[in-house]
C-alpha cells in the first residue's frame, strides 16, 4: 500500500511555534494552548500585515522547521511507520511548507531525528493532485480542505481526517455521514499509527 501523510498538525506542532513568532512580533497575548478553530489568529486581532511579517521571519530562518515539537504520540508513530516501510517505498510525507531546498532538507532531518530517517518528503499545496499522481491508497491530514481535495481528485484513496480541536466542525460533518452513502467519504481518526496498521494489514 502507498500512504501520503501530512506533517504539520499531524506529526509536528507547527501552531505553537507559529504562535510564538506572532507573540514575539506583535506583543499580543496569545495563549500557548491548542486553538479550537482554524481562524484562531483573528480572534486575537492578528492582522494580515503581522502574519506576513511572521512568514518573512520564518523564510529568513528556515531552521524554524527543525525545532518544531512533535505532537503527542508522534515519535512512536513515526518509529512504527518506519518499521512498516523499511525500504522507504510506500510512505510519503506531503506538506504545504515553503518550496525551498533548505526547508526540504530540514524537514527530512526533523523526521530522522524523531524516528523516520531517509523519509520521502514532498512539498506541495495541491494534495489531491499528488494523491492522484502517486496512486495513493491512504491519505491523512488535519486540514479538512485538503481531505476534500483528495476525496474529489482521487476517489480510490481512503481519506482520513486526523481529529484535532481546530477541525471539530468537519469531524462532526463527516462522522454524521450515513454508512449507506455510496460515494467516498472521509474517515475521522484519532490514532494515525493504529489506522495505518489496520489499513495495511
Amino acid at each position: 500500500m502507498r500512504f501520503a501523510l501530512d506533517l504539520d498538525g499531524v506529526f509536528a506542532d507547527f501552531t505553537s511555534a507559529y504562535a510564538a513568532v506572532i507573540r514575539e512580533l506583535s506583543g499580543r497575548d496569545i495563549p500557548p494552548n491548542e486553538p479550537n478553530e482554524w481562524d484562531w489568529l483573528s480572534r486575537y486581532g492578528v492582522t494580515p500585515a503581522e502574519e506576513a511579517a511572521a512568514w518573512r521571519i520564518i523564510h529568513a530562518e528556515p531552521t524554524f522547521w527543525l525545532h518544531l515539537r512533535p505532537m503527542a504520540g508522534a515519535v512512536e508513530a513515526l518509529k512504527q511507520l518506519r518499521l512498516l516501510d523499511p525500504f522507504q517505498s510506500c510512505v510519503h510525507f506531503v506538506t504545504n511548507r515553503p518550496k525551498h531546498p533548505a526547508v526540504q532538507h530540514l524537514t527530512e532531518e526533523w523526521l530522522g531525528t524523531h524516528g523516520y530517517p531517509h523519509a520521502r518528503v514532498i512539498l506541495a499545496c495541491q494534495k489531491g493532485l499528488i494523491a492522484k499522481l502517486l496512486k495513493v491508497d491512504v491519505f491523512a491530514d488535519d486540514r479538512p480542505s485538503n481531505c476534500q481535495d483528495v476525496l474529489d481528485s482521487s476517489p480510490a484513496t481512503t481519506v482520513c481526517l486526523v481529529a484535532r480541536p481546530w477541525n471539530r466542525d468537519a469531524q462532526a460533518q463527516w462522522a454524521s455521514t450515513p454508512d449507506s452513502v455510496e460515494e467516498p467519504t472521509v474517515r475521522v481518526i484519532d490514532d494515525i499509527w493504529g489506522t495505518v496498521k489496520e489499513l495495511a494489514a
